[in-house]
């Protein structure tokens, strides 16, 4: 299977690991005529060598797109137009450049000058502190919510995974509407997300809930980034019919959260029980557990 290196390149990929772990690195940052930069620990390093600080050149992010499209920028036109790529084993990439639009919609990129590599990282029993209030008395509809990198995908990645081994066999729908959660490479998840789970990769949240809801029967729905209207709209009717939905959101914290007019609702129609509080700099990444009043169940210190 396709990796990291051959994505990037061996120049790139000797220069970054001979200085970095590959399991510690998040991101890698790679702006045209800019430092190469690497994230890694939730803090920002600019890769140097001994000449002085590597500048990466329109040659190196061509390879690299040229790598992660396979040479065919149509066949993931898809994702160009929602500013990102997918890449082997859950690689996700990031990218900016010129907008195209038509008719007030995005046609595609061109002239791509930067992009964001994030590495995902499975971190198995990260979800053992979450599960002690997702699964308690049967599973709960939870949200887990932080800002971006603090390990939101890891952990529903973890939730799919854990729910294979609470002692009862429960059917665990994930959709992977980025296909970073699972990645799956012909149909087959490269990344472990549990022995009962089913995977819808690709394809909008709204028809995956609908679909599952009609044939699949799952016992809970797992899927990341709810954002638009529709999302929470097919998240509300799948808990109205009786399925549970664990799911992430873009937030600070569980006020910050509150503040969302679809969050809001759910949270005071009980249709979401539990808000799992993110943190790169909380003990573990937990910053806390919350009920749907926002009363706390658990905070690390």
């Amino acid at each position: 299977m396709k990796n990291i290196k051959d994505l990037i390149g061996d120049k790139l990929y000797n220069l970054i690991f001979s200085k970095f772990e590959e399991h510690q690195v998040e991101e890698i940052r790679v702006r045209a005529n800019c430092p190469l930069v690497v994230c890694t620990g939730g803090k920002n390093f600019i890769v140097s060598m001994s000449s002085g600080d590597y500048i990466i050149s329109d040659d190196d992010i061509n390879h690299i797109i040229a790598a992660a499209t396979e040479n065919s920028m149509y066949a993931v036109q898809d994702q160009i137009k929602q500013m990102y790529i997918s890449y082997y084993g859950g690689i996700r990439i990031g990218i900016t450049g010129d907008i195209v639009e038509e008719n007030g919609k995005i046609i595609t990129v061109k002239y791509i000058n930067s992009l964001n590599i994030r590495l995902p990282h499975e971190i198995k029993n990260f979800s053992n502190i979450a599960m002690n209030f997702i699964h308690s008395g049967g599973i709960k509809s939870t949200l887990i919510v932080s800002e971006p990198g603090a390990g939101k995908t890891t952990l529903i990645r973890d939730i799919a995974r854990n729910l294979s081994h609470c002692g009862k066999i429960y059917n665990v729908l994930l959709v992977d509407e980025r296909k970073e959660i699972a990645y799956c490479n012909s149909g087959r998840p490269t990344l472990d997300v549990g022995s009962f789970t089913d995977i819808i990769s690709g394809g909008n949240k709204s028809f995956a809930f609908n679909y599952a809801i009609r044939s699949l029967k799952p016992n809970v729905i797992i899927t990341d980034e709810l954002s638009s209207k529709e999302d929470y709209l097919a998240a509300e009717k799948a808990i109205l019919s009786g399925v549970k939905v664990i799911a992430s959101v873009h937030a600070k914290n569980q006020l910050d959260a509150y503040t969302n007019e679809n969050i809001k609702h759910m949270l005071d129609n009980n249709f979401f029980e539990r808000i799992i509080v993110l943190s790169e700099n909380a003990p573990n990444r937990y910053q806390g557990v919350y009920d749907n009043k926002l009363k706390c169940l658990y905070m690390p210190y």
